[in-house]
């Protein structure tokens, strides 16, 4: 089923541009006032959420790009990764699945070369410090 792959690589991160208007919004129903067959309709014709005042420039492009109306040109989530990877806590690379071994067979092959796979903390050892400085709450 040739349509399948597609849907399953690229959808994803369409809605991940309406989970990031969600946190933009501080929560705001996005779509207000539709009904899911609205919302369908408004999506396959193309419709888009509006922009939001005051929405840093780098999210906002981010969005749009996850709104692509081609499936084909909205970005993998490795891509996307990458474009904020320089504004992440620096705890997020001890964090995250993408630079944790387990990853390593997938796209954590992407990971630069210098990356030491026993150098990153456990999850567990990784979650007990979660003070804002280390990108836990409050951050």
């Amino acid at each position: 089923m040739k349509g399948a792959g597609l849907r399953r690589s690229c959808m994803p991160s369409r809605s991940f541009g309406v989970v990031l208007w969600e946190i933009v919004t501080l929560a705001e129903q996005p779509y207000q006032g539709l009904s899911n067959e609205q919302v369908l309709k408004f999506v396959m014709d193309g419709g888009v959420l509006e922009e939001l005042e005051g929405c840093p420039l780098q999210l906002q492009e981010l969005m749009s790009s996850c709104w692509q109306p081609n499936p084909r040109l909205r970005p993998a989530f490795t891509h996307i990764l990458d474009s904020i990877q320089e504004e992440l806590q620096p705890s997020f690379r001890h964090l995250s699945f993408y630079y944790s071994p387990e990853c390593r067979g997938g796209w954590g092959s992407l990971l630069p070369m210098d990356a030491e796979p026993d150098s990153s903390p456990t999850p567990r050892a990784a979650s007990s410090d979660r003070s804002p400085q280390n990108g836990g709450p409050g951050h």
